[in-house]
């Protein structure tokens, strides 16, 4: 969908972006209450409301009638986390803000699917599960598009793309509107949206090995991740971000020769192993090893 960007005085655009994100916050997007313990306190959140909630980082105790009690590790969600008690989905989807439409030209969508019950849809959307995600939209759940976003200054390519997080249900009913298609989905699903069971992911005890050619370079990524999931303060978070950077660099420099000898199978797994350490190095809180 496009919006319309307008520019304005540094002074309104300062006044837009004043208000600070809390670090989590609880999302019940449910008919009923939910109930999340953590460290002994609970916490009751309204059908269709979010709590705000500050966690130090460290080791937790976290508890919901749909998880059970599990063991949290919070390092580095200053960004803001989203903990969804009832392992609902949710569904990201993106706006293009333009100052006018031949600016259009200058921006491109990856286009993804989202299945929510038997319809499907194609577009710029991510789907999310998981008792975490991490904040990565400018909108949230009961938040809405703007019509106009106003700025200092327009940007060299005539506008911006903003993100906004949708409960399954909402994005629906945004996408009937859009495209005035309302009630497509119920009449295909008479009894609503139906959320299915997720099952509460984990963070691994340690990391998947990796093709013979790789492995030898991989120890000081292991004892990254190792540390990251001992950490019990902010300054082992530090510690850890500063030594997964190290490691970083250094299995990049040590294999940097060596893909062009590997198979495309192998170079793969290589991907998805550092694809997979940064997603969890990166994550706001883990759900450690049970």
């Amino acid at each position: 969908m496009i919006r319309s960007f307008a520019a304005a005085s540094a002074v309104l655009l300062l006044a837009a972006c004043s208000p600070s994100t809390p670090s989590f916050e609880i999302d019940n997007p449910t008919d009923a209450p939910v109930k999340v313990t953590i460290d002994g306190k609970t916490h009751e959140v309204a059908a269709g409301t979010s709590a705000a909630l500050d966690l130090d980082a460290g080791p937790h105790t976290l508890r919901t009638d749909r998880t059970g009690e599990v063991r949290i590790s919070v390092c580095g969600a200053e960004r803001g986390t989203l903990i969804n008690p009832t392992l609902s989905d949710y569904v990201l989807a993106r706006e293009i803000y333009v100052a006018d439409a031949s600016k259009l030209r200058n921006f491109g969508a990856a286009i993804a699917t989202v299945e929510l019950g038997d319809a499907v849809y194609e577009g710029p959307f991510e789907q999310y599960t998981g008792l975490f995600i991490d904040r990565t939209w400018d909108f949230g759940v009961r938040e809405a598009f703007p019509k106009q976003q106003t700025v200092a200054r327009i940007p060299e390519n005539g506008g911006k793309i903003s993100t906004k997080l949708f409960t399954p249900q909402a994005f629906i009913d945004y996408i009937e509107d859009a495209s005035d298609r309302q009630g497509e989905f119920a009449r295909l699903h008479p009894g609503g949206y139906v959320q299915p069971a997720r099952a509460l992911e984990t963070a691994p005890a340690e990391l998947p090995p990796l093709p013979q050619a790789f492995e030898p370079h991989s120890a000081p990524l292991r004892e990254a991740y190792a540390q990251r999931l001992q950490v019990h303060d902010a300054g082992d978070c530090e510690a850890v971000r500063k030594r997964s950077h190290e490691a970083m660099m250094a299995i990049t420099g040590a294999t940097a020769m060596l893909h062009v000898d590997q198979s495309p199978a192998d170079n793969q797994a290589y991907n998805d192993f550092i694809d997979l350490y940064g997603r969890l190095m990166g994550a706001g809180a883990l759900v450690l090893p049970r």
